[in-house]
């Protein structure tokens, strides 16, 4: 599994050199329930893939999200 760079854009990984690897996003400031469910998916959903875990703000009701494999536990309210 791999931490993709929250500074990089989500989908500057669809370079050809990394095709192959499965995205899961997670939100910024993850607590342990997402950092498990992350895991879960890359470990369950894709096993044997090359996995990376992004982490980006959490999204409001009706804001569509990032093109992803898996999105775990990024929307709704913070509660910060």
């Amino acid at each position: 599994m791999t931490l993709v760079a929250p500074s990089s854009s989500i989908r500057d990984i669809d370079s050809p050199a990394e095709t192959a690897m499965r995205l899961v996003l997670t939100h910024s400031k993850p607590d342990g329930d997402a950092i498990a469910s992350a895991w879960l998916a890359a470990t369950y959903l894709f096993p044997g893939e090359h996995v990376g875990v992004a982490f980006v703000p959490r999204l409001r009701p009706g804001q569509p999200a990032p093109a992803a494999d898996c999105l775990v536990e990024a929307i709704g309210e913070s509660s910060i």
